[in-house]
Order: C-alpha cells, then sequence, then structure tokens
C-alpha cells in the first residue's frame, strides 16, 4: 500500500526589497488597499457626527469599545488611558 505524492505547482511570488527585507508584494498591496478602504468607509461615515450615533457611525462607535474593552482586560483600565494604549492598539492591528 502505497501513497503516490505528486509535485506541488506554486506559481512565482512577486516579493519586494524593503530596507534590506524581502516583502511579499502580493501581501503588501492587499495590506495598503484594506486599510485604504477601512479608514475611507470610517471618513464617510463618521464626516457628520450625532451625539446620538447611527448607521455607520454607530459601527464604527461599536469597533471602537470593543478594542477598548479588550485592551481594558488584557493591559488593566489604568494603561488604558495613557501612552501606551496607543501603541497597544497599534500593534493590535499590525500582527
Amino acid at each position: 500500500m502505497g501513497y503516490t505524492i505528486y509535485p506541488v505547482w506554486s506559481r512565482p511570488t512577486f516579493l519586494l526589497e524593503i530596507g534590506g527585507f524581502q516583502v511579499h508584494g502580493q501581501v503588501l498591496i492587499t495590506s495598503w488597499v484594506v486599510i485604504a478602504i477601512l479608514l475611507g468607509s470610517a471618513a464617510l461615515a463618521v464626516r457628520n457626527p450625532q451625539t446620538i450615533p447611527t448607521g455607520g457611525q454607530n459601527f464604527f462607535e461599536y469597533v471602537l469599545e470593543f478594542i477598548r474593552d479588550v485592551s481594558k482586560t488584557q493591559i488593566g483600565e489604568d494603561m488604558v488611558l495613557g501612552f501606551f494604549y496607543w501603541n497597544y492598539v497599534s500593534i493590535y492591528f499590525c500582527f
């Protein structure tokens, strides 16, 4: 009872060299496109802020509150308001 191992076909990858590091180009481009879409939709959703949020503003406030709650449970409530909170959030979104 033998197994047949078939060769795996892989297309050539698009690698960029940035500062001595090789970066997969497709991942880099996709990441920037997703970031642009998120920032653009956030700007459109909150361009007319209201006291009682509706629609897109409500969604983005929900996301922000979720990130704050996760941050409070991970690094503590006293750290959320300080400088380290923004570093934590930026790392959270990068990875």
